[in-house]
């Protein structure tokens, strides 16, 4: 450590600022490489986040829409006075049950957790009863 100290003090003003300026130069820039670094981790993050959390949220919301839609529609139906306005409530509701596959499809891919998984192996076996029960209904409707 001497060594170094003896040869910048033999070394004249210019070089001794050149050299700190340099030297400030490099932190610097090592600083601002860093950020950059983390701040392209944190987009990869946040398109992350996007891709699993606000459009799987979205596909919830889809899901739910879906299935009170067909409740809705099946309770159009039955109340219906003619066959015209119940034939459009059961199109209304098969167009209803044909969103709800490729929803939940797009939700699993979306979902990264084994609890959310279960929780949708839930929903997927009550849904199946459900859409049963409304078979049912739609054939003692007819």
């Amino acid at each position: 450590m001497n060594r170094l100290r003896v040869a910048l003090e033999r070394r004249s003003l210019r070089f001794k600022l050149l050299l700190g300026f340099a030297s400030l130069v490099l932190i610097v820039l090592g600083i601002g490489m860093q950020s950059l670094w983390i701040q392209h981790k944190l987009n990869g993050d946040v398109a992350t986040l996007y891709q699993r959390g606000v459009l799987g949220v979205e596909r919830v919301k889809d899901l739910q829409i879906s299935y009170l839609q067909i409740g809705r529609t099946v309770r159009q139906a039955l109340i219906a006075t003619d066959a015209a306005s119940r034939d459009q409530a059961i199109k209304q509701m098969s167009d209803a049950r044909k969103v709800i596959p490729g929803d939940l499809r797009d939700l699993r891919t979306r979902t990264a957790s084994a609890d959310l998984d279960k929780l949708l192996d839930l929903f997927d076996a009550r849904l199946a009863v459900y859409l049963r029960d409304v078979d049912k209904a739609v054939t003692l409707m007819n």
